[in-house]
């Protein structure tokens, strides 16, 4: 306690941040203690071309000379100019389906008012901690909740399987983390459904082959991007993977 008293008073002195980017400089000034310095900027100005043509960010940070230390994190949020088609894959696989509700046709293009099951399959070949998986909507899709009790539709078919590990056992893991879901056990603790997304969280991650699905229905016609589906570990993000993106296109009914 007494170390941790000490480390914070000597953090407590106002430090004078500046950050470079391409030809740009940010400085963050803090006023007074706990006040957000957070600096958000578009990538314009900022990134380099090397001869091969490539681009790269390279941010250069400078402080205040004294013996404290300076913590930040950098994150960069982008949306790319084409459709996204080809998968990364960095220590996870995900893999993403659109079918029909009804016959299990795989399907892109539907009618208004269709019915639409979304497949999600993560493959690890690790045992892996928090792990977060999303899957963007493309506009023209509502998820649908269907643990409501006025809901009678199956976010996996009846058939379905449960979830099993590499090797092809029962995953024991589902006895402390994990949920039931009806009859089939999942190692996805907790699912939201949000307007634009729909997003599952799990503590523990085994190593193998797991599954997520949910239906969703065609509202809006049109020709939308399906933005790509991914996972990452939330505590160490490099390790990720996401699907290809496409268009999904929903007709007018006749």
């Amino acid at each position: 306690m007494t170390a941790l008293a000490r480390f914070n008073d000597g953090a407590s002195e106002n430090r004078v941040v500046d950050a470079l980017a391409g030809n740009r400089r940010f400085v963050a000034r803090p006023q007074a203690r706990d006040v957000d310095t957070t600096i958000s900027a578009p990538l314009s100005a900022m990134l380099e071309t090397l001869k091969d043509g490539k681009q790269i960010l390279r941010v250069y940070v400078e402080t205040s000379p004294n013996q404290q230390p300076v913590y930040f994190a950098l994150e960069v949020v982008e949306v790319p100019r084409a459709v996204p088609v080809t998968p990364d894959v960095q220590g996870l696989v995900v893999e993403r389906s659109y079918e029909r509700y009804d016959n299990g046709q795989p399907v892109t293009t539907v009618e208004e008012g269709d019915l639409v099951r979304v497949r999600l399959r993560v493959t690890s070949p690790a045992d892996r901690a928090f792990v977060a998986l999303e899957d963007p909507l493309p506009a023209g899709l509502e998820a649908i909740d269907t643990q409501l009790l006025t809901s009678n539709l199956e976010a996996f078919t009846p058939s379905g399987t449960a979830n099993v590990s590499a090797d092809g056992e029962s995953t024991w893991g589902g006895f402390l983390y994990g949920r039931w879901d009806g009859e089939r056990w999942s190692p996805w603790e907790h699912q939201e459904l949000h307007d634009d997304r729909v997003s599952y969280f799990a503590r523990v991650l085994r190593a193998g082959v797991h599954t997520a699905s949910y239906v969703a229905r065609a509202t809006t016609a049109g020709s939308f991007v399906a933005p790509p589906a991914y996972a990452e570990e939330m505590y160490n993000p490099a390790l990720q993977g996401r699907t290809g993106g496409l268009r999904f296109v929903i007709r007018d009914r006749p």
